[in-house]
């Protein structure tokens, strides 16, 4: 396999991981909103589920919510597989790091405001 092969297969599946990510975001966003709508008391499956016995919530920034974390470190991975393809393609590594989590960060963008739309 050539080292364009491996790396279109590299970036389908980072694609379809993004693609999965936004549209599993929606569903999550949906059923805590269906668990709002509910009357005071009645505990949400989430919280039948989980009850750990101390929580402990871990801040990196304060106020940044889970999907803040997860764009983060999304955002972070596209960069450094940007990083490896501008290496084996003879580019700046910073320049394809940052053209991969632009065009990476684009796509996540528009298949979550799509899927939004859909759902």
């Amino acid at each position: 396999m050539s080292e364009g092969t491996a790396f279109l297969l590299l970036k389908g599946w980072l694609t379809v991981s993004v693609l999965a990510f936004a549209l599993n975001e929606l569903r999550i966003l949906r059923r805590d909103a269906r668990a709002a709508s509910k009357p005071a008391g009645h505990p949400t499956r989430r919280e039948r589920a989980v009850r750990p016995a101390v929580r402990v919530k871990a801040e990196i920034a304060p106020g940044m919510t889970g999907t803040g974390y997860s764009i983060m470190g999304v955002t972070l991975v596209m960069f450094l597989f940007g990083m490896v393809k501008g290496h084996y393609t003879g580019s700046s590594a910073v320049r394809g790091g940052f053209q991969t989590a632009l065009v990476g960060g684009l796509a996540a963008g528009a298949a979550f405001f799509l899927a939004r739309a859909v759902a």
